[in-house]
């Protein structure tokens, strides 16, 4: 019999992108990266589903016709996930991806803070896979130096 301890949960991550200047979507991307790799790190039994970084780095142009098909296929392979962990910040692409996973009936968690520092990541990622596995009610929220975790 398969355990939560056993489950693997496919999370689709989303954080904003776009910015002003190249030096910003370069920041931006790299924050997305950070919590890629703390949630690989830290979340156990977490594999972590980011298309969309690896969009943006072979696409070194930005366009409104690009960005618009890098949605679109973002969008669609959003459905392979279990659920989606929002992170960063607000931006039409983050609330494109929120509202598609509630239109297609996958759960979302939302971030709002930074990444947790190097004392709090144990308990931080224990109270995320809780939270991620539903053994958490929508009412606890994870506070973690300016981080909250909800589920929504």
């Amino acid at each position: 019999m398969q355990t939560d301890d056993d489950l693997l949960i496919i999370v689709y991550l989303s954080h904003p992108y776009g910015a002003a200047t190249s030096e910003q979507r370069r920041a931006n991307r790299c924050k997305a990266l950070a919590w890629t790799e703390w949630i690989i790190n830290h979340v156990p039994r977490v594999a972590v589903l980011a298309p969309w970084l690896y969009y943006v780095e072979i696409r070194h142009t930005e366009s409104e016709a690009r960005r618009r098909q890098g949605l679109e296929h973002d969008l669609a392979m959003l459905g392979g996930a279990d659920v989606v962990l929002s992170v960063g910040g607000m931006s039409p692409g983050v609330q494109a991806e929120l509202d598609h996973a509630e239109k297609i009936g996958i759960g979302a968690v939302v971030i709002n803070g930074d990444l947790p520092t190097h004392e709090e990541s144990n308990d931080y990622a224990q109270r995320l896979r809780a939270i991620l596995l539903e053994e958490m009610t929508d009412e606890d929220i994870l506070q973690c130096e300016g981080a909250n975790l909800q589920t929504e």
